[in-house]
């Protein structure tokens, strides 16, 4: 509405305090389903390149490296409420993150999701719109409305950048949810989409769907292509099946001499041995990456 007929419309959402809510301390941060805000600002005011992407920012992301912390978690939920109060859509996103996925109690859905609503209206829309389908596709809602849903939010997130989110829709149109069409056409497109926007798990799937030869959109050139792609990003699946690919009778047809089979099983050897740090729940990588930058 515009002009002479617009109206002000006041939107009531009551945001518990910390002191009303329990946060327990665990052994191990719980990384959760959804993505807190990206804060690429933030993260760029402080120095950091951000050529590593969105999956980097999200994996050392303090609501997922720290929120096993009781007094931690708690801090950062006075702090994000405060900011949310003043209309920050990060901070609103980041509120309904921590109650969507249960890091303090009592948990209320609904809450979460009205946050994550306004949150995408305040200028956090693409991690917003992400989190709506991932709290639906959480809940395992399956009926038809709660599908198209999901389709809907995972393309509005994937208008505002969100690799993820084309990935997401590749999944749902190779039939991974109950109630979506299956179209593979549609679900090579969305995960080519999701790997040119960098997403490894993207490159990883659309290299699986690729390769085989069962189904109609089979293409073992472009398969492999984006297999190695995701393996030389140190995708530890892609480089298990590169290997399990170069021991097959099609595999040694391409490599005769068996140096990219010896090749893959070298770099499997190599992402076992780093796959995980003993002193931290998150993969190697993201850990090595955020020790180098507070270096």
């Amino acid at each position: 509405m515009t002009g002479a007929t617009a109206e002000l419309i006041k939107i009531r959402i009551a945001l518990p305090p910390a002191k009303a809510l329990h946060f327990r301390s665990r052994k191990a941060a719980t990384n959760g389903h959804g993505m807190p805000a990206l804060r690429m600002m933030e993260f760029k005011a402080e120095g950091h390149e951000l050529g590593q992407g969105q999956e980097y920012l999200t994996a050392i992301n303090p609501l997922r490296t720290r929120n096993h912390d009781a007094d931690w978690l708690r801090k950062r939920y006075k702090q994000l409420r405060r900011q949310a109060l003043q209309g920050d859509g990060e901070a609103l996103n980041d509120l309904a993150w921590i109650i969507s996925n249960e890091l303090c109690y009592p948990a209320d859905q609904y809450l979460a999701k009205s946050l994550f609503e306004l949150a995408a209206v305040m200028g956090c829309s693409g991690e917003a719109w992400f989190n709506l389908a991932e709290q639906l596709n959480h809940e395992l809602m399956s009926d038809s409305d709660s599908v198209k849903k999901q389709n809907c939010f995972y393309r509005m997130a994937e208008a505002e950048g969100i690799a993820a989110a084309a990935t997401r829709l590749g999944y749902l149109y190779w039939g991974s949810l109950e109630g979506h069409e299956v179209d593979l056409e549609q679900a090579r497109k969305w995960l080519l989409r999701g790997a040119e926007l960098g997403d490894l798990s993207a490159a990883y799937q659309l290299g699986m769907l690729l390769l085989d030869p069962h189904k109609p959109v089979h293409d073992p050139v472009s398969a492999v292509y984006w297999l190695q792609w995701a393996a030389l990003n140190d995708e530890p699946q892609a480089i298990g099946h590169l290997c399990e690919f170069y021991e097959s009778e099609e595999g040694r047809r391409l490599d005769p001499s068996g140096r990219m089979l010896a090749f893959w099983n070298e770099q499997a050897a190599r992402s076992h041995r780093l796959s995980y740090d003993p002193d931290n729940d998150l993969p190697y990588w993201p850990y090595k990456l955020r020790l180098e930058v507070q270096e």
